[in-house]
Parts: structure tokens; sequence; C-alpha cells
């Protein structure tokens, strides 16, 4: 009979070297969605303070008859440049998205423009809002 020792051990050392294998790919797999969806969930409040901060300007403008301010925007969101709208809502353009935010209480406002991140202009003169770069 032959000894079978040293196939059994290279049989062993290969499942092994298999198993951490497949454990190390699975351990980087998870991390990476972890990690990605942590940037989705920061990328997605960066957007809200961005649309909330154009908000708060156009509120505070709201009440003057002809009145000019700036507003000091981030140049990139999640790493990636963006344009900013104004229309009926406020809209941010990234990523080749489109994300929507809802402005209350200027129903009877016209709004218009649109600037990439940094620093903008925000005009208004009677019922119109107007926002532009700087």
């Amino acid at each position: 009979m032959r000894s079978l020792k040293g196939q059994y051990l290279a049989v062993e050392a290969v499942l092994t070297f298999g198993m951490g294998l497949i454990i190390a790919v699975g351990t980087i797999t998870m991390f990476n969605s972890y990690q990605q969806g942590l940037l989705d969930t920061a990328s997605d409040q960066h957007k809200a303070a961005v649309a909330s901060e154009v908000n708060e300007k156009l509120m505070h403008l709201k009440d003057a008859d002809s009145a000019e301010s700036t507003l000091n925007l981030p140049e990139e969101i999640g790493g990636s440049e963006y344009t900013l709208a104004l229309d009926d809502e406020i809209i941010i353009f990234l990523d080749g998205g489109r994300y929507s935010y809802d402005i209350r209480g200027f129903e009877d406002y016209s709004m218009e423009g649109s600037v990439e991140g940094g620093q903008v202009n925000v005009f208004k003169s009677d019922n119109e809002f107007i926002i532009g770069a700087r």
C-alpha cells in the first residue's frame, strides 16, 4: 500500500488557500457595498443641504421689492460637479441624475436661472427670482 499522506497535505493546503481567498473576497465585497451605501447617503444629505440653503436665501429675500444677495454653495457634491436650476422647484443635476426639491410659498413668483456650484447671485425683482453665477 502506498502512503497518501503527501496527497492529503496538498489537498488540505489547496482547500485552506481557497477558503481564505473566498473569505477575503467576501469581506472586500461587503466593505465596498457598505462604503458605497455610506457615500450615497452622504450625497443625498449634501444635495438636500444645498437645496435648503437656496430655499433659505429665497425666503430671506421674499419680502423685499428688489434685492440681490450672494450665496456660497459648495463646488461639488459627493466629489462631482453639479448644476443647480430654479424653476417651480429647486433642481440639482448631478451625475446624469435630476433631483427636485419643492419650494413652498412661492406659487405667485417666477423663478429662473441655473448655475454651477460656487459663489452664486440671487436676484429678486417684484415677483421674479433669478439665480446666476457671480
